[in-house]
């Protein structure tokens, strides 16, 4: 997590290339800020902090986004660490 002035950033490997949300909870109006494949901020209203779940499938599409290719399909050479 990267806290700015006006949001906390979360971040997937403490890369700030690489948001995977953002928390605008510092005014009367609170949003959470998504992202889409062209790390486009789009900020929804929420009013409660259980909300959040309700976005669950693309923090997790924008998370599976910076998942490398390999890594992705789980090819032989990515499971095994020592190239055996």
């Amino acid at each position: 997590m990267c806290d700015q002035k006006s949001y906390c950033g979360i971040l997937v490997d403490n890369n700030n290339r690489k948001p995977l949300a953002r928390l605008h909870f510092n005014r009367t109006v609170k949003y959470l800020g998504l992202f889409n494949e062209s790390k486009e901020e789009e900020r929804v209203k929420v009013d409660t902090l259980d909300e959040i779940y309700e976005y669950a499938d693309r923090i997790r599409a924008t998370a599976k986004a910076y998942v490398s290719p390999a890594t992705a399909t789980g090819s032989a050479k990515d499971v095994n660490p020592n190239g055996q």
